[in-house]
């Protein structure tokens, strides 16, 4: 019954069923085009955003790479600021050295007056080791401590 009703309206309707499927094919069209439209305006925006990037990454690097040598020239520079430094304290004590060494009086002599008839150099600890008669003393060895204490330990043991 569906059947022949929808059978007997397109009978009599005749040209509005290929009227509707026309409509809908441009519409479908028309929406395709839109579809495209977008997609390649989505496309544009995106490629121009990796552009962009790109050109950011690379004024990025450069900057990077404009620092990196101006820290290398500022280093180098430092360097030989520290080598002048070097060299002038180098000439400074050089040159303070040899001043020294063209203004320090020659040695004194001693004041103390030598026997008539002595030619040697007596200094004071010959005159300790010396007796009256000229014969050298002998110093007595002393015990060290360590000894003393190992004998001591032993004497409270027994």
């Amino acid at each position: 019954t569906k059947k022949r009703r929808r059978r007997r309206k397109e009978r009599e309707d005749g040209d509005k069923p290929k009227k509707r499927r026309g409509k809908r094919c441009s519409d479908l069209l028309s929406q395709a085009q839109h579809h495209v439209a977008r997609a390649r305006r989505v496309e544009d925006e995106e490629r121009a955003l990796q552009e962009k990037q790109e050109r950011e990454r690379e004024t990025l690097k450069l900057k990077q790479m404009e620092e990196e040598k101006e820290r290398a020239r500022q280093k180098e520079l430092q360097a030989q600021q520290q080598e002048q430094a070097r060299q002038q304290f180098i000439l400074k004590t050089q040159n303070l050295l040899h001043f020294q060494k063209e203004v320090s009086p020659p040695p004194k002599q001693s004041k103390r007056k030598r026997p008539a008839g002595d030619d040697e150099i007596i200094s004071e600890e010959d005159n300790e080791n010396r007796t009256t008669e000229g014969v050298p003393k002998t110093k007595k060895k002393r015990r060290s401590r360590t000894s003393r204490g190992d004998e001591t330990k032993k004497r409270r043991r027994r």
